[in-house]
């Protein structure tokens, strides 16, 4: 995904992104309600609050791989292109993207475990 002339300075309100870089903003939003939808899923199965917990789990299991390979994809995007086009600028070893790869590879941990 390439992404030309995209703006990533200036504040928040008066920017207006490039296609690629909104894609990957608006991802985030979609990616944590399904984050949210399946942990309080599991939280129901986990308290009893659903009738049939087999068919329950078997849902959750494939909810959890569906949304594991769509966050896999957009944490691949953001490592290979994103963070690649930032680095030229900033940098890879320390500040904003060594937090946001740290926290890439956390993620990555708690959902294979």
């Amino acid at each position: 995904m390439e992404m030309p002339h995209c703006a990533m300075v200036g504040g928040a309100s008066d920017v207006a992104l490039c296609a690629g870089l909104n894609q990957l903003k608006n991802e985030h939003g979609h990616l944590n309600e399904r984050k949210r939808a399946l942990y309080e899923t599991a939280g129901q199965i986990i308290n009893g609050e659903l009738e049939n917990k087999r068919e329950a789990l078997d849902a959750l299991r494939k909810g959890t791989e569906s949304f594991s390979a769509q966050l896999k994809h957009h944490a691949e995007r953001e490592e290979n292109v994103l963070f690649t086009m930032m680095a030229r600028y900033i940098g890879r070893e320390n500040g904003p993207i060594a937090m946001m790869e740290y926290e890439h590879d956390e993620a990555e941990k708690y959902i294979e475990t």
